[in-house]
This record gives C-alpha cells, sequence and structure tokens, in this order.
C-alpha cells in the first residue's frame, strides 16, 4: 500500500503512481487521510512506515515518466507535520481542518544494502537523519527502527536521535506487534537480539554532547583516521567492527557539517586530534 499527502483530494486528480517494472498505472494509492479514516473505522491506532531516498538506488529513484520517488528528511519531517500540525495549511487547504495524528512512525522496511545502493553506514545515518528531522516537527511521535545492525553503540544511537523501539530486520513477525503495544504504553522496546545491558548502560551514559563537541569513541576514531589508519585497521585497534567505525565517521561529519573525510580530517589537524 502506498500512502502519501494528498496533492490533490480528489482521487481521479491525483497524479498516478507508475509501477517502476512495468510502468502501469498502480490503483493501491491512497491519501493520508484515507489511511487514517480507515483505521478509525477498525478502531485501531495507524502505523506509518518510511523509506528513505530509494535505498540511493537511482533506477528506484525516479520513474519512466521523470517522477521523483526519492523523499528526503525534510519530505518525512513535513508529512509529519501534515498529519498531526493542528494548523498545517496544506492539510486544511485539502479540506481537513483537524489534524490526522499518527502517533508511531516506522523507519526501515525493505532497505537493502549492496553496491549499488545505499551501504551499511550510509543507510544508518540516512535512518538518524529522518528521525531527527521527524522529531524536531513534533517531538511527540514515537519511532520504531527496524534495521539490520546488532551493534549496541548503533542501537545507542538511534535513542539518542529519539527512537522508542529498537528491531532488527531478522526479528519475528510478532515482536513487532509486542514493540508497538509497549511504545503505545509510553515504554521503550529493545529486541534481545541485541545485548540489553550493553543497549541499557549507553542509553543512560547521559545527555547528547553538543553537534560540535565528539564523544570519547569520536576522537579516538577521528584520531586514528587522522594518523592515516584505514576504517578496517581503526576497528582492529578499537577492537569493533568496521562497520562501527564508518558509523562514527559518518555521524561525526553530520555533526560537523562537513562533506568529505579530507574536511574531517582538516578538522581533526585544527583541533590537535591526532
Amino acid at each position: 500500500m502506498s500512502v502519501a499527502r494528498e496533492r490533490d483530494q480528489k482521487r481521479d486528480k491525483r497524479r498516478p503512481m507508475l509501477n517502476l517494472n512495468w510502468g502501469g498505472v498502480e490503483t493501491n494509492q491512497i491519501g493520508t487521510a484515507e489511511f487514517v479514516d480507515f483505521c478509525r473505522r477498525v478502531n485501531t491506532e495507524p502505523l506509518m512506515c518510511v523509506n528513505f531516498e530509494a535505498e540511493g538506488y537511482a533506477p528506484s529513484a525516479k520513474t519512466a515518466a521523470g517522477d521523483v520517488r526519492a523523499g528526503d528528511a525534510r519530505e518525512a519531517a513535513e508529512w509529519v507535520d501534515y498529519c498531526n500540525n493542528p494548523d498545517n495549511k496544506e492539510r486544511i487547504g485539502h479540506g481537513f481542518r483537524e489534524p490526522l495524528p499518527i502517533k508511531v512512525w516506522q523507519l526501515g522496511n525493505e532497505t537493502s544494502y549492496s553496491n549499488e545502493r545505499f551501504n551499511r553506514a550510509t543507510a544508518i545515518a540516512k535512518t538518524i537523519e529522518f528521525a531527527t528531522a521527524m522529531r524536531k516537527m513534533d517531538p511527540s511521535i514515537k519511532l520504531v527502527f527496524v534495521t539490520v545492525t546488532e551493534d549496541p553503540d548503533i542501537a545507542a544511537e538511534a535513542f539518542r536521535a529519539g527512537a522508542s523501539a529498537y528491531l532488527l530486520k531478522r526479528s519475528a513477525a510478532s515482536e513487532l506487534l509486542v514493540a508497538i503495544r509497549e511504545v503505545m504504553k509510553g515504554r521503550s522496546y529493545v529486541t534481545p537480539l541485541v545485548t540489553e545491558g550493553m543497549v541499557g548502560s549507553l542509553m543512560n551514559a547521559g545527555e547528547r554532547k553538543p553537534s560540535h563537541e565528539l564523544t570519547p569513541r569520536q576522537r579516538e576514531v577521528l584520531q586514528l583516521l587522522a594518523e592515516g589508519h584505514s576504517m578496517k585497521q581503526v576497528g582492529a585497534l578499537l577492537n569493533v567492527t568496521p562497520r562501527t567505525v564508518a558509523f562514527h565517521k559518518y555521524r561525526m561529519m553530520e555533526q560537523l557539517k562537513v562533506k568529505s573525510t579530507a574536511e574531517l580530517i582538516q578538522y581533526a589537524v585544527k583541533h590537535h586530534i591526532g
């Protein structure tokens, strides 16, 4: 099922969604208001799933007709605002004076990793970017992360970005239901497939540092990178996986607002790290 903000509320006036494989018009496109109305009719809370930027896969980013299908973090945040902000002008303009409240949002669903798509570290960084943008628009929403990594550092970072639940793609389907129920009760949920003790200690490590400050682990990673070590070598020296090193690297780049490894190394030299 595809759910979208209604650019035109009447179904026959909406831009058709074209199937990427055979080019035909999809018949399952519905609007946010219709989805929320359906959930109300069956007496259930809506859960909205957000996938990001076409997984970095160019053929999925546009249809043959040139329609863009790759939503970014800004668009995801606007979607939250469209649903939950009582004064959202776009929704009101579509004829819905009252909000279409969606409390729970899932980040990650069909996301895959390959040489042709986002690598693992980039996909994780993108997920956190989306979470931050969405919660900035409405801090009250609950985010359920569904990902592939069992790394406790990354799980903790997800919670710092606003996650209420953290599951793996290989978790049982029934576990997602358990997580959603816990989230709806105002609790947090972490899959047992992730080491709970380690995640708990990381979650309680204190408030997140301002963007211009680096954590001790980030400084260690940056120092070793600045010394010329590869991410694989840094992982071996710190006894962590290369993907964890990559995650810290891209997280630092986001925090420091730098766009390349060279700029990151320049930051390290300027601030005498390494």
